[in-house]
């Protein structure tokens, strides 16, 4: 499934989600599940590249590998969907790229995941209503 925006916060009391740039139709849900003894897995996972390298993207995510979040995942079709809570929080992982010779790419390939344990309530992709504005960063 396509995605068009990620947001994030680190706090559901957080009033903002803000927005992590990303380069149009590069980020992409997938999901999946298993059975195991004592119930099911999921595993959610949206990988994405985020272009240019810049020091305030570095200090971010350094950050949110560190501390993990709640991710905002919109659509194309404007569907919000939510990974992460405050007892469970998303991992997040990144890759720099810094392109050696010119035209070639420099950013960021981002990934972000949620496994779920089998007593763990999921939500990932329940509809909320908005909790909070989706703020852009320069």
């Amino acid at each position: 499934m396509l995605i068009k925006t990620i947001a994030y916060k680190f706090e559901s009391k957080d009033t903002n989600w803000i927005m992590i740039p990303v380069q149009i139709d590069s980020a992409v849900y997938h999901e999946n599940s298993s059975s195991v003894r004592q119930g099911s897995l999921l595993n959610a996972q949206c990988t994405a590249y985020s272009p240019s390298l810049k020091m305030w993207k570095d200090s971010l995510f350094q950050k949110l590998t560190a501390l993990g979040g709640l991710f905002l995942l919109v659509t194309h079709t404007s569907d919000k969907y939510y990974l992460g809570t405050d007892t469970l929080k998303a991992t997040f992982n990144y890759e720099k790229l810094d392109g050696d010779k010119p035209g070639s790419k420099s950013g960021y390939n981002i990934k972000i995941e949620l496994k779920t344990t089998p007593d763990a309530l999921y939500q990932s992709f329940d509809m909320q209503g908005d909790d909070g504005n989706i703020v852009v960063i320069d």
